[in-house]
Formats: C-alpha cells, structure tokens, sequence
C-alpha cells in the first residue's frame, strides 16, 4: 500500500473513531460550531478576563430594589406593562429579570431605549433564556448584566417572511443589510468580539451558555452566590406538570412566589407532581430555566417533595432544590432522547449547538447535584432510565424517603 493510500485509511479511522466518541457522550462534530470554542478559548484567557472583569456589588435577592419581570416575547403589546413598570422607578435601583426568546426587534430596541433614559441604575438579570430583540436589555448596557448558571442567550441574523415583487424585495433587502450593520455595531460595542467575529456568529444563529457569555464579553458576572440560610417559617407552593409549559409567563407566578418567600425570610417548600402518560419526554428545556437558576442559587433553603412519578423537567427542577423528599411510591422517569433546539432556528448548526448547549447544562446539574455514576451521565441523552425512591436515594437524587 502507497503512503497516500496509508494516510487516508488512519485518517478516516481517526475521524470515525472521534466521531463514535462524541456520539457516545450525546454531541456532535461540527465544524462551524469550532468557532464559539476558539473564540471562548481565546477571550478566557487570565490576561483577557483580568483586563475586561467586572464584579457586580449588588444582591439579586435584596427586596429593596424594584423587581420587574420581564417573562415573555418581545412585542409591543408584552412591554408595555413593562414600560409602565418604568414610569415610577424605585430610587435604590431596579432589577429587570429576563427571560425571553425574542421577538419584534422595533419592540426591543423601544424598551432598550426608554432604559437608557432611566435616572437610577438598572440592572439586567438573565435569568432564563435570552435572544434576538430580548439581549438589546441583556447584552447592552456594561457594568450591570448578570446570568443565572444555569442561563442561555443566543444572537441571529434577522428572520423574515417578506413577499412582493423584486424591487420591494431589493428594497426589503437593502434594509435588512442596514439593520445587519446596527448589529454587528451593537454586539461588537458590547462585548470583546470585533466586528468581524460578530459577523461570523450571526451566520449561525449560535446558542451560548452562562460561561461563553461571560467569556466573551457580552455580560459581566455569573449570579451563583449562594448561602442556604435556614428559616424558621414556611409556606407550601405547588408546582404540577412543568414538562407542559410552552409559554415564558408558565414559571413566572411560582417564581414570584418564590422570590416573595426570600424578602420575607420564608422557606418555601415545593410540592411536586409532574407525570406524563405519554412517552415523548421533554422538548423543550428553556422554560424551565428560571426555576433551576433560582433553586440552585436561592440565599434562603428551597425544600421540595415529590409527591408522585414525576418527568425529567421536574426531576432537574428539584435536584436543584437544597433538600428534596420523596413518597416511597414515587420514581423519577428520565428521558432526554427527544430533547429537540428552537422550531425557528433553519441550520442544522444551529440545532446542534443548542442541543449541546442543552446537554452540557443538563450533565452539570447532575454532576454537581447528585452521585450518579459516569456511565450513567455519559449516556444521559440518548437512553432512558426509571429511579425508584431507594435507587433515587442511594444515587443522592433525593436526601430522604418519606412514607
């Protein structure tokens, strides 16, 4: 055999069996997806994060700020409660939570800046997911944006579904270019990337967690300041069938509970119940996310009992809590396999990023939360597993059995 022949042999090996490999841990190769990791790589160094850090003095928990939640699509008829909000600031400060897809970019860019004329200082906290006309709040305005660990933004170039003729078209499209320009402006001013980095990105729609964001400029810190304080009141909240929420409002009522049990030193203790006769498993991640920022980094202990079989989404939402009960009659269905990205999103690469994205935020959870083993969380995504209440113990996915 001829060395050219020698060469392609162990190269098409080499590429199959890193190809196996990342399968096997529920990700993919892909080539454009290179860019995010070259660029985190690059903007991570100690150099770059000493020159660019900057620490946030605030607590995201302090009740003397104005709490205004921003859980929904960027449309003019979803901020203008918003922009009412506004009207009357709290002279302390005002926390704007965050979690929203995106929407009407007109309708981000009018919130974005009426905030600008705000006299008090106002900070942005993405505390589920943020994208498109929603990061005009998240990523623009420096020294005052923070992320929940457990957070995604994500930035595209502009989608339409304009029809005409082909001048209106040309037209159509010459104010697209325009408005590309205001973006790849704004994302550069707002974060390390230059203007030719920020252009690549836009290409492919891509999905960033907590640490890229950070990393790359676009916020300033990652909120995971945690104390778990006992308290000696508590107050019982019910939580049933998170894996059917399909809006950002679903989680907003319970994470308002939520954050009035922490301003008045009350435990919150939240009953779950979430069992899906059906076997699709979850879809979608994102709406949950605000739940597992707030469980995992609450200031005050967050109890939960699991009061029947209950889904995959309920399952990463209490084993954030900082104690969890179970009925003995109880077991935790985990089944990620159909975990799918954004409906809106037309790359392949795309697709494949958020669900990386996906998984890495779903194996952290489990790493740091209980003591599955290796095997087990390499194979997270792609097979299914059923715990009952002894088996949910011994791999800590619970801390008590309750009759």
């Amino acid at each position: 055999m001829d060395y050219k022949n020698k060469y392609i042999k162990y190269k098409t090996k080499y590429i199959l069996a890193k190809l196996n490999n990342n399968l096997k841990g529920g990700s993919f190769i892909v080539k454009n997806d290179d860019l995010i990791e070259k660029l985190d790589a690059k903007y991570s160094k100690k150099n770059i994060q000493k020159k660019y850090s900057k620490k946030i003095n605030i607590n995201i928990y302090d009740s003397k700020y104005q709490h205004i939640f921003l859980y929904c699509d960027m449309t003019f008829d979803d901020i203008n409660p918003i922009i009412k909000s506004l009207e009357n600031p709290n002279k302390n400060g005002i926390i704007i939570h965050i979690h929203s897809g995106g929407g009407d970019s007109s309708a981000g860019l009018t919130l974005y800046n009426i905030c600008k004329k705000i006299k008090v200082p106002i900070y942005y906290y993405t505390e589920g997911q943020t994208g498109s006309a929603s990061t005009y709040l998240s990523f623009g305005f420096s020294k005052n944006r923070i992320i929940g660990p457990y957070s995604i933004g994500f930035i595209h170039q502009m989608n339409d579904e304009e029809k005409g003729q082909t001048d209106e078209l040309e037209f159509k499209k010459n104010i697209l270019k325009n408005n590309e320009k205001f973006y790849v402006k704004f994302y550069s001013k707002f974060s390390h990337l230059t203007k030719n980095e920020i252009r690549k990105i836009l290409n492919y729609d891509f999905f960033l967690n907590a640490n890229e964001t950070l990393n790359l400029g676009f916020i300033d810190e990652i909120n995971n300041k945690t104390r778990h304080v006992s308290t000696k009141k508590i107050k019982n909240l019910f939580l049933i069938s998170p894996s059917k929420w399909t809006e950002y409002l679903d989680s907003k009522e319970i994470i308002v509970n939520i954050y009035d049990c922490i301003f008045n030193n009350i435990k919150p203790i939240i009953n779950i119940s979430d069992f899906n006769q059906g076997l699709e498993s979850i879809r979608e991640l994102t709406f949950i996310l605000p739940l597992l920022n707030l469980c995992s980094t609450s200031p005050i202990d967050i109890e939960c009992i699991i009061n029947a079989p209950i889904v995959e989404t309920s399952v990463l939402i209490a084993i954030c809590c900082s104690y969890r009960k179970m009925t003995s009659n109880s077991m935790m269905i985990i089944n990620f396999t159909n975990i799918k990205g954004e409906d809106w999103q037309p790359k392949m690469q795309s697709i494949i990023k958020a669900y990386k994205t996906n998984h890495n935020i779903i194996k952290n959870i489990f790493n740091k939360y209980t003591k599955l083993p290796t095997k087990i969380l390499d194979d997270i995504m792609i097979n299914r597993f059923i715990f009952n209440a002894n088996e949910c113990l011994k791999y800590k996915l619970i801390d008590e059995i309750i009759l």
